[in-house]
């Protein structure tokens, strides 16, 4: 009897203990992810010398991510015209005057995912008569925005 007792009472506790093992619960986990978007691009682009009536071209190198999707527009950035004649081509092949004050849309994309997407941006520069010889520094601006 007492082996009988025994056994049943190693029976229960086997019951109990996996009872107690397989317990669980389920949580759920809600979060938001909101719109959002990162450009990289080098910091500095060094043009050839040119004489007045020359172009020079460069092709800038402007890497996207976002999880929407996204415009990426140019525009010259400052205060003071640039000398000479500032163009960038868009994802159209039509050459854009970059003055003060202009935004002009390079591409518009869908999402990158995780990779994102290398943009290409064909750059040219005139040099005109009307610039007296120096080396100028002037700058241009990338803005990434959702297309709403």
């Amino acid at each position: 009897m007492a082996k009988k007792s025994v056994i049943f009472l190693a029976l229960i506790l086997t019951a109990l203990l996996s009872a107690a093992v397989q317990a669980q619960g389920v949580i759920t986990v809600q979060v938001e992810i909101l719109p959002g978007f990162s450009i990289s691009a080098q910091q500095t682009v060094v043009l050839e010398a040119v004489m007045p009536g020359e172009r020079v071209e460069e092709t800038l190198e402007i890497q996207v991510w976002s999880n929407v999707a996204w415009d990426l527009r140019v525009g010259y950035h400052g205060g003071t015209a640039a000398p000479g004649k500032l163009e960038v081509r868009d994802d159209r092949g039509v050459w854009h005057q970059l003055d003060a004050g202009t935004k002009v849309l390079m591409r518009e994309q869908p999402e990158t995912g995780s990779a994102g997407v290398l943009v290409q941006v064909p750059l040219r520069f005139t040099g005109g008569f009307s610039d007296a010889p120096d080396t100028y520094t002037f700058q241009i601006e990338f803005t990434l925005v959702p297309v709403l």
